[in-house]
């Protein structure tokens, strides 16, 4: 027979007959039978669809738990007998929870009894607390929050306030057992901000829940961006109008007053969002001192407008505010709250007073103040009278929109005085213009005489310092010639390096063409000897007719033999040409070359890598020799004819183009490859960038191309189109010679 543990005492569980459990279901049918809505009784809680039935479909876990302080692992057991636990509140109440019924962890047991028609059902379980927890279900732990521990030291803490729904399902109908070990070593703090040190769980559909939480946090965003906002852009307004007219002081006070509103604004989306205690209780004393903030400013913005000068009293409110600052960490947030009420009705009063009095446009003033008080009540009254039963702040958007009323109507108020003082002074200006005309007359003449002594000091001081800027200019250029020239020698050994780099990879190509004609070379010259072997072994004997005939035919072997050997010999040395040609490493210096040379040259050394499957098509136009840097040109060819080749898969064309346009040489180098997407056309001259892959390119091969153009005071352009291919086009001028000179030649 199965048996079933009582409650533990001292750390030790005793067992008992199922007959409580029995009993226990007894007592949960008769719930279901009686219950509309899941609502937790006794430590048992009935669950049923119509439980999820609401328009937010969730059902809300308060309530009452069983629960037993200290923490035993044991107790994580469904079949585990908690009713002999005492039971409370998951909430944890500052009125209900004495220091010695929390020692700062302890377990909480629940009893569900979980409807058929929920089993297997996917469901959200969302969980507001304050320390750190695991949850269980059956026994088996499903979620875990934080870390629990029994000290300050090994808990880590994740404040939820807007929790996040975490999915679940019930595997079996019937009893259920939720327990949850929860620990808040730091419940003393969180009590002295006026709040919960427990959790809160609630259980619904996991679509709704979602939905719920999206739309919650997307609202709340967007109250918090457009209030913080418009405080913060008042409050800079007003700083400004201060700086720019210090003699108005309300405006400073303002400033402060909306900076501090912009404060409480943004903090409560933000506290919501905490997880762990460091930065929450950091954001927590913030949100006290904006309070405060608010509390000394707004009666300063009062004073200052109804009063020619701050009254003593106004003193005495700035020093305590300051005095409630420096200790807030230590308060509790409704004493924050009563120092607030505090100053909210001294602010009445004089709004009362002035309106009362009749003072110009107070009734402004009257309206913000009546709309923000029924705000801020509704915000602090919860405070006082516990109406709110959790411990995190009230999100709901009201007292936001009260501060938007006071501080439009105080800016109101504010700028209409501000019109009016500028009417008032505009027509004082007036007359004094006229009483000041006589006064300016007279003061014209020494006015001059002063004038002019002033501009020649200050032509003198001008040219002087003209004079210290030309010094500096030069001293300027002559830095700049040296390092533009040290550029220079570093571009060219960078060009120089790349250039032996690519002729390292042309060595394979060199390699494989020489050894077609070296082979057919000692082809035939093993031909070559066997042949003469033979006329000597004829010549040895008498000669006789057929013996001629013999000796003929190796006479022309041989004929065929040198023949071969001459045309193997005359392309190696047609490549060796090329290569000379191409690489000019006699030609460093500025040479008149013709381009059409320098690209045949190219042509051959890469021959052997595109003559099976790309196609060269050549359009030359008719263009002069012109003065260059040959062998750095021919690297560009070589760069560009190189990615053309790569870009292409399978068969292709590379259509070499060459005309004179506007008297500037233009080349264009065309291939039938992959293309070049749109977003890599603004990247593909800086150095190290590539498409190729790790491993496959450096990145510097269009880098380089691109530097080279610029020496030569020519343009390097790209057109291309993905799927269908990609242009270079390179411009270069004919004068190129005396533009060196030019640049080269002393300023």
């Amino acid at each position: 027979m199965k048996q079933y543990r009582q409650p533990c005492e001292a750390g030790v569980c005793r067992f008992r007959l199922p007959a409580v459990r029995l009993a226990a279901a007894v007592g949960l049918v008769l719930l279901l039978a009686l219950q509309l809505s899941a609502q937790v009784v006794d430590g048992r809680l009935v669950l049923t669809p119509q439980s999820l039935a609401g328009a937010e479909r969730e059902c809300a876990f308060g309530g009452e738990w069983r629960y037993h302080p200290g923490d035993n692992p044991a107790w994580a057991a469904a079949e585990l007998d908690h009713s002999g636990w005492r039971l409370m509140n998951t909430a944890l109440r500052q009125d209900e929870v004495a220091d010695s019924v929390w020692p700062g962890i302890g377990w909480f047991r629940l009893e569900v009894f979980v409807d058929s028609a929920l089993v297997a059902m996917p469901l959200g379980l969302t969980l507001e607390q304050a320390g750190a927890s695991e949850i269980y279900l059956n026994g088996e732990r499903l979620f875990a929050f934080g870390t629990v521990g029994s000290t300050q030291i090994t808990e880590v803490s994740e404040i939820r306030t807007w929790s996040q729904p975490h999915a679940f399902v019930f595997a079996e109908a019937g009893e259920n057992v939720i327990a949850v070990r929860y620990s808040n070593q730091r419940w003393y703090q969180i009590r002295l901000w006026g709040g919960e040190t427990g959790f809160f769980m609630k259980v619904g559909s996991t679509d709704e829940m979602v939905r719920g939480y999206s739309g919650n946090l997307l609202s709340s965003g967007r109250y918090q961006a457009f209030f913080t906002a418009f405080s913060l852009s008042l409050a800079l307004l007003h700083l400004f109008i201060f700086v720019f007219y210090p003699s108005a002081r309300e405006n400073i006070y303002y400033a402060v007053l909306a900076f501090a509103f912009a404060g409480i604004c943004w903090m409560p989306t933000e506290l919501s969002l905490l997880k762990s205690f460091a930065p929450f209780a950091v954001h927590m004393l913030a949100f006290k001192i904006f309070l405060l903030l608010t509390a000394v400013a707004g009666p300063c913005v009062l004073y200052s407008i109804f009063y020619e000068r701050l009254p003593r009293y106004a003193y005495a409110l700035i020093i305590a505010g300051i005095v409630v600052m420096a200790v807030s960490w230590w308060l509790p947030l409704a004493w924050v709250y009563v120092f607030s009420f505090v100053s909210l009705v001294e602010s009445l009063r004089v709004v009362i007073l002035a309106v009362a009095r009749r003072r110009r446009f107070a009734w402004i003033i009257g309206v913000g103040y009546s709309l923000f008080c029924i705000a801020a009540g509704y915000q602090m009254l919860p405070e006082f009278t516990q109406v709110i039963q959790r411990y995190q702040l009230v999100y709901y958007p009201y007292y936001m929109w009260g501060i938007f009323a006071l501080l439009v109507s105080m800016s109101l108020f504010l700028a209409r005085s501000f019109a009016a003082t500028h009417v008032e002074l505009s027509r004082r200006l007036a007359e004094v213009e006229v009483l000041s005309a006589r006064a300016i007359e007279q003061e014209r003449d020494a006015l001059q005489a002063e004038t002019k002594r002033k501009l020649l000091e200050a032509n003198l001081e001008h040219q002087s310092r003209e004079l210290e800027r030309a010094r500096e200019l030069e001293k300027a250029h002559r830095e700049l010639f040296e390092a533009n020239r040290t550029l220079r020698d570093t571009q060219a050994q960078l060009v120089q390096s790349e250039k032996m780099a690519s002729l390292g990879s042309l060595v394979a190509g060199i390699a494989h063409e020489l050894n077609t004609p070296i082979g057919a070379v000692n082809s035939m010259h093993h031909t070559l000897m066997r042949a003469f072997g033979n006329i000597r072994e004829a010549l040895e004997d008498s000669a006789t007719a057929p013996q001629e005939a013999m000796l003929q035919r190796n006479f022309d072997a041989i004929n065929d033999a040198n023949r071969v050997i001459g045309s193997g010999t005359e392309r190696v040395m047609n490549i060796v040409k090329r290569l000379r040609s191409f690489a000019r490493l006699d030609e460093a210096e500025l040479k008149t070359v013709d381009i059409h040379e320098g690209i045949e040259d190219t042509l051959t050394l890469i021959h052997h890598e595109i003559k099976h499957h790309v196609t060269v098509v050549r359009n030359f136009g008719k263009l002069p020799p012109i003065p260059c840097y040959p062998g750095q040109l021919n690297q560009v060819f070589l760069n560009l004819l190189n990615n053309a080749r790569q870009a292409i898969v399978g068969e292709g064309t590379i259509t070499i183009t060459t005309a004179m346009k506007d008297g500037l040489v233009r080349i264009g180098i065309s291939d039938t490859g992959t293309g070049i997407k749109p977003e890599h056309l603004e990247k593909i001259f800086d150095p190290g960038f590539t498409t190729k892959g790790v491993g496959v390119g450096t990145g510097l091969g269009l880098s380089i191309c691109y530097q080279i153009v610029q020496k030569h005071f020519g343009k390097i352009e790209v057109a291309s189109e993905v799927g269908k291919g990609t242009t270079f086009t390179i411009i270069l001028p004919t004068d190129l010679d005396k533009r060196v000179e030019a640049e080269s030649a002393p300023r």
